[in-house]
């Protein structure tokens, strides 16, 4: 192996490209995000500005003046990188001729050139020759009790391989599959419910449309707003029409959701509430993303818990507050000087499946947020093994031995208004042990 000055920039750009690009990262923004500040800055010479508490502001998101003696996530997201690019060059990418490593304890990366690996080539060998032992004396007892010996020695490898965890074999993180619980199971058949956002879509030329969907004139001042986006030809008419919408935020998470359970190889289906009402939720796994204004699911299921979305008056934003009238402060969202979000929360709730019975395994997860940058931090927050370790200690401080049969977990999110850079817990409640 040589070190990272026999690498080129360029090399190092496109090597790092990759790596961001592959599906061990598939589900982890920060981890993205860390790898990528890092990585950035040693292709700039400035290495060794690199440290934790850089790392934590920039990449992770933490606020300026952050104690990394008290907030151990640079140290938790550094190890979970290591993992990762460790299983990237040994499954995704091993041929691989330059590769990004770091030195424990380091968190400055090294763009390391080696030779690709190359699956070993098992040797020839001579079958042994083995004496038919039925022309001996007793011969065919010892042949009956070599058959029923090899029969059983198979029996015992089929048995191995369908009791040994499926985990292993997979290469899930056993925290995630104990955590989605039914939901990692083959035999799952996931549905995705997506609430949607009713737009009203403005453009020249509207088509005729399903019969009973209204089309409206645009009004006069949606001209000038038209043309600072779009071209729009002189004496062109503008007209709207009412069509239901999946934001980018929530359409992530969904991403991410897929991503496990791809790695579950479990069934799944993604359908919007209007082919999926909340009838049909009735006793199957589901996962449903939506808040009680753009779903009549969530706006169900989330009157039953501890928190929900709603508009908060005193505030004028869109928080997570209390479903019961109580003195505690609710989860508002932080804007900058342009009023854009900083900062805005995702609520995960894990709830048993609706119209099964206590002994019913089944289990209806609902993504929610403040914007669906919110939702989106939500899903991620729930397929991060090390955020369900954290959250799973945390679960044990309240005598619990495991993940409960339903919980809520309030998670911020911090944002550029409409993309997601970190996640981190905030609360939860345990709805039922």
């Amino acid at each position: 192996m040589s070190a990272s000055a026999s690498v080129s920039q360029d090399q190092k750009r496109a090597v790092l490209e990759q790596v961001l690009a592959s599906d061990s990262l598939a589900r982890s923004e920060q981890l993205r995000s860390f790898l990528r500040y890092v990585c950035e800055l040693e292709i700039a010479g400035r290495g060794k500005e690199i440290n934790e508490y850089l790392i934590g502001v920039e990449a992770l998101g933490r606020p300026p003046g952050y104690s990394p003696a008290e907030d151990s996530s640079v140290r938790s997201r550094a190890y979970e990188l290591r993992q990762k690019l460790t299983r990237y060059y040994e499954s995704e990418n091993p041929a691989s001729t330059v590769r990004i490593e770091f030195s424990k304890g380091s968190y400055t990366p090294h763009f390391v050139s080696c030779e690709p690996r190359s699956p070993a080539v098992a040797p020839q060998s001579i079958a042994p020759v083995t004496p038919d032992v039925r022309n001996v004396p007793g011969g065919k007892r010892l042949a009956l009790v070599a058959s029923v010996a090899s029969l059983a020695t198979a029996a015992l490898c089929i048995a191995v391989f369908l009791i040994w965890p499926q985990s292993t074999i997979r290469g899930v993180d056993p925290i995630v599959e104990e955590a989605w619980g039914p939901l990692a199971k083959r035999d799952a058949n996931v549905l995705m419910c997506m609430g949607t956002n009713l737009y009203l879509i403005v453009r020249p030329f509207v088509p005729e449309l399903t019969q009973g969907t209204p089309k409206y004139e645009a009004f006069p001042e949606l001209y000038e707003r038209f043309r600072q986006h779009r071209p729009l030809k002189a004496g062109t008419k503008l007209e709207m029409h009412p069509t239901e919408s999946i934001a980018m935020g929530e359409m992530a998470g969904v991403v991410s959701a897929t991503n496990t359970l791809r790695q579950f190889r479990g069934a799944y289906q993604i359908l919007p509430e209007r082919a999926a009402p909340l009838a049909s939720l009735r006793g199957r796994n589901v996962i449903l993303f939506g808040v009680p204004f753009t779903s009549e699911a969530a706006n169900d299921l989330l009157s039953r818990t501890a928190w929900t979305v709603d508009y908060d008056s005193a505030t004028g934003e869109i928080v997570i507050r209390e479903n019961q009238p109580s003195s505690a402060k609710p989860f508002v969202p932080a804007r900058d000087q342009n009023r854009a979000y900083s900062e805005v929360y995702g609520l995960l709730t894990v709830l048993p499946s609706q119209g099964g019975s206590p002994a019913d395994p089944r289990r209806t997860v609902v993504i929610s947020g403040i914007t669906s940058v919110g939702s989106h931090g939500a899903m991620e927050f729930f397929a991060s093994p090390e955020a369900l370790r954290d959250l799973l200690s945390r679960f044990q401080k309240d005598g619990l031995a495991g993940f409960p049969r339903a919980y809520q977990v309030v998670v911020r999110c911090k944002t550029n208004d409409t993309l997601l850079l970190s996640t981190e817990y905030t609360a939860h409640r345990v709805l039922s042990r």
